[in-house]
């Protein structure tokens, strides 16, 4: 046998076990496409107008309209949460859920078997299913395929309405409100000074620590529950106070009932009414009160 001869073979056996090593390793180094990814991809968070949740025998629908979610039963939804639960099974990146299974032999460890999982179904294009929740998120599944998922999911994934309901009344920037007017049993009407101090109709200056907890709370003022119209009591008392908020160009109006445990807050632009703890509820009715206090007599 030749030189040249030996030297082809030798290229030859090269060449094989080359291709056989590439065959065996290079599919590991590849990384395939994420199926999760595949199915959203399509699915835009900005284009999702209806959300169906179903688990068991209790569904529930989530509509938006005009830009505002709302629930099946005409109340305004809460948007940040609708928002996170969409930015946690729509990627917005090309980060994909991790993967821990891909065999339906393990869908009841999972809580992902028909008996348990709950289905979440957006804009009646793409359905996921729900399982039972971990430390570090949901596991999920798609009907037509076994691989399972942990999707970063912190909201809970309920068919009860009154967990979607928007149970904000107000949220307003402390630096934007300019005047507030108290309506009670003792009355008192406030406005904002340009060294940030606030004074009643007499220039009498605000206590500042009462100021700055009303504010506070103006914020972000979030109610226990939102009531619906069958849930609000037929007669209610006279109010403690009706609070005016002045803000910009805008202004909110605050209605305070007592009731036996707690508060109801009727908000003026819309009436929605809420119910409110006491000890919120007090930052406000005690606040004509608290915002300029009685002097302690001194004894001599």
């Amino acid at each position: 046998m030749s030189n040249k001869t030996i030297t082809i073979l030798i290229l030859i056996v090269f060449a094989l076990t080359a291709l056989l090593a590439a065959r065996q390793y290079v599919p590991t180094l590849v990384k395939k496409p994420s199926l999760y990814l595949e199915k959203t991809k399509n699915v835009n968070v900005e284009g999702v107008n209806t959300i169906s949740i179903s688990a068991g025998s209790g569904t529930i629908t989530l509509t938006k309209k005009d830009g505002k979610w709302m629930t099946q039963d005409g109340y305004k939804a809460d948007g940040e949460k609708i928002g996170s639960l969409l930015s946690a099974f729509l990627p917005l990146t090309n980060a994909a859920p991790e993967l821990i299974a891909q065999t339906d032999a393990r869908y009841t460890e999972f809580g992902l078997d028909k008996d348990n999982a709950a289905e979440i179904t957006f804009n009646t294009s793409l359905t996921v299913s729900t399982g039972k929740s971990t430390g570090s998120g949901v596991y999920v599944r798609f009907k037509d395929a076994p691989h399972v998922y942990i999707v970063k999911n912190s909201q809970s994934i309920s068919t009860d309405t009154a967990d979607w309901y928007d149970t904000t009344i107000v949220k307003i920037p402390r630096s934007d409100v300019k005047k507030m007017s108290f309506t009670g049993s003792a009355s008192s009407v406030l406005t904002k000074q340009e060294d940030g101090s606030w004074t009643d109709a007499n220039g009498k200056k605000a206590d500042s620590t009462a100021m700055d907890l009303v504010l506070s709370n103006l914020e972000t003022l979030t109610a226990a529950s939102l009531l619906t119209a069958k849930d609000v009591p037929q007669y209610l008392p006279r109010p403690d106070v009706t609070l005016t908020i002045e803000h910009k160009d805008s202004s909110d109006t605050l209605t305070f009932y007592k009731q036996t445990d707690n508060y109801i807050v009727e908000r003026g632009s819309d009436r929605q009414k809420f119910t409110v703890a006491n000890y919120l509820a007090t930052v406000f009715t005690e606040a004509p009160l608290s915002l300029f206090p009685t002097p302690t007599p001194v004894v001599k």
